[in-house]
């Protein structure tokens, strides 16, 4: 009995080290007319703008986590082409730092992004 007991709990210890910590919350950026211009990182894009937003974990890591950036909400201007990127800047135990860019023509009306942490 005594050895059933032990096997279980360290069935459920290795379970619970194992067990990885997620966190979640959304960004959002709004219009792109209130983005700041930035210089281009590709002479084939002009006109860039970006907007670059921090986000402090509510519950920070021991180390780095890995960051998932998705684009939830987008709105644009349906006459012209959409040029977007979701990027993640950097990532540090505490937080990260995600951008919202665009380029050219394109008019962003709105844009979110959900973001996931999770444990490495």
């Amino acid at each position: 009995m005594w050895a059933h007991l032990t096997g279980l709990l360290l069935i459920c210890a290795l379970s619970l080290s194992a067990a990885q910590r997620a966190q979640t919350g959304e960004i959002d950026y709004g219009s792109d007319s209130s983005w700041p211009k930035v210089p281009s990182d590709d002479p084939n894009k002009d006109r860039t703008r970006e907007l670059v937003k921090n986000v402090t974990f509510p519950s920070p890591y021991c180390r780095p986590p890995k960051v998932i950036l998705s684009v939830t909400t987008l709105d644009s201007d349906h006459t012209k082409n959409l040029r977007y990127q979701a990027r993640l800047k950097s990532v540090s135990p505490s937080g990260f730092s995600a951008s919202s860019y665009t380029w050219h023509d394109t008019t962003i009306y709105r844009m979110k992004l959900s973001w996931l942490a999770v444990e490495d």
